[in-house]
């Protein structure tokens, strides 16, 4: 009898070892399988400037941390996106409306590597970073031309610029110009590079063909010159702008992006823009807007918002954009970028793969520039407005699940792949 007892115990720690196996097997597949895209999110921090990149294996980026008052949103947009760790942070010029908010970041979050260009400023913003990062103990590493970031082996990370050293009173041509190539496909950011810069980086033969361009300067006529976009050669393009005194972007450099035929995109018109590549196309989750819309500089500080305007046959659609989807912990986040609040009663947002719908409850509205997160599965709650439950059971396909928004006319007013 002891004997069968010891062959049954024996059994069971097998069954148990074999188990506990094909579970670790399982989660590492899981993983794997999870891990194919690179997903660029250009943050709308008005004027200013903000570039979350995560990559396949789960590691992230941070170019630029906009002006001082968009820490919060920064702040929160990483978090809602699983990110704890900013694996490499890197501060493009030490300009106010880019690294205004760095210091809440720094404090925030664990930084890995830290690079700037070694151009001092003496603005109260600037020297709010060097006291986070001495804080924190942190190095601040040189950005300049010839830097590589390894943080996945299947994206290649390289510094364009800047090439050299410029007039201390010129910030913009220190700009860390950072390329970001995953398979065929490629983003460039800018910073605030001008025309100066760019030619330098021409000149020392650096500059390739990138598929998504950064604009540089918010769309300065100083920047994103003739000879830069032949070089570069984008098929779409990301400004980063809001309300502003300066013109920008201006009609100049709009002018040249539409001679190109490049595809443009505007966070101060469609709020964040997020760019989803797996290494051969990428998709997005707003559309670009028209060249009608694009030829507009984003208002002055002096102008009042409107609300989304129409021609007189069709009716403008809202400015409601789904910003992020996490389909492991089952959350969408959905912002309204409408100069109004917005009445959402029996609007649906849809998993397109598992056809399932989710009805914004009647009287349900959505404040001008606020978010709504959606929660389903077994840690679903509700906390109205803010967060809205779907339900306790799963709901999004992990293996890949687009989301839609639909108005309630049954207008797709934003998809997220």
């Amino acid at each position: 009898m002891l004997g069968n007892s010891k062959n049954a115990k024996l059994l069971a720690a097998s069954f148990f070892l074999l188990l506990l196996i094909g579970l670790t097997a399982y989660s590492f597949t899981f993983t794997a399988q999870h891990s194919s895209d690179l997903v660029v999110s250009h943050i709308d921090v008005g004027q200013g400037l903000s570039v979350l990149v995560q990559f396949p294996n789960g590691t992230a980026m941070l170019y630029d941390a906009g002006p001082n008052k968009s820490a919060e949103t920064i702040v929160n947009y990483l978090k809602s996106h699983s990110v704890s760790k900013i694996d490499a942070l890197i501060l493009s010029h030490p300009d106010s409306d880019h690294i205004g908010a760095a210091d809440e970041v720094i404090e925030s979050f664990t930084i890995g590597s830290f690079y700037m260009p070694k151009v001092a400023h003496s603005t109260q913003s600037y020297l709010d970073v060097l006291s986070a990062a001495k804080a924190k103990e942190l190095t601040i590493k040189t950005a300049k031309k010839g830097v590589t970031i390894s943080l996945d082996p299947e994206v290649k990370v390289t510094m364009w610029g800047p090439v050299k050293e410029y007039d201390l009173d010129d910030t913009n041509n220190w700009s860390a110009v950072v390329s970001i190539t995953y398979g065929s496909t490629s983003f460039l950011l800018t910073g605030d590079a001008g025309q100066e810069a760019e030619n330098d980086m021409i000149n020392t033969g650096v500059v390739e063909p990138q598929t998504v361009l950064q604009v540089g300067h918010h769309g300065s006529k100083y920047s994103t010159s003739t000879e830069f976009l032949s070089a570069v050669t984008p098929t779409y393009a990301v400004i980063s702008v809001g309300e502003n005194s300066y013109g920008h972007p201006s009609e100049e450099t709009l002018s040249r992006l539409q001679s190109y035929n490049v595809h443009v995109f505007r966070t101060d018109k469609q709020g964040t823009v997020v760019a989803t590549s797996d290494g051969k196309t990428i998709t997005w989750n707003v559309e670009p807007i028209s060249w009608e819309d694009s030829s507009q500089a984003s208002p002055t500080t002096s102008q009042t918002d409107s609300a989304s305007t129409a021609t007189p046959n069709q009716e403008a659609l809202p400015k409601v954009v789904i910003i992020s989807k996490d389909l492991k912990e089952e959350i969408v986040v959905i912002q309204n970028n409408d100069a109004v609040d917005i009445d959402m009663s029996g609007w649906s947002l849809v998993s397109v793969k598992g056809d399932q719908v989710f009805t914004f409850p009647e009287g349900f509205r959505l404040g001008k520039g606020k978010t709504v997160t959606i929660t389903s599965g077994f840690k679903a709650y509700e906390d109205s407005p803010s967060v809205l439950k779907w339900t306790s059971s799963t709901i999004w396909n992990n293996d890949g699940d687009p989301a839609e928004l639909l108005d309630d006319k049954g207008r797709l007013v934003s998809s997220l792949p």
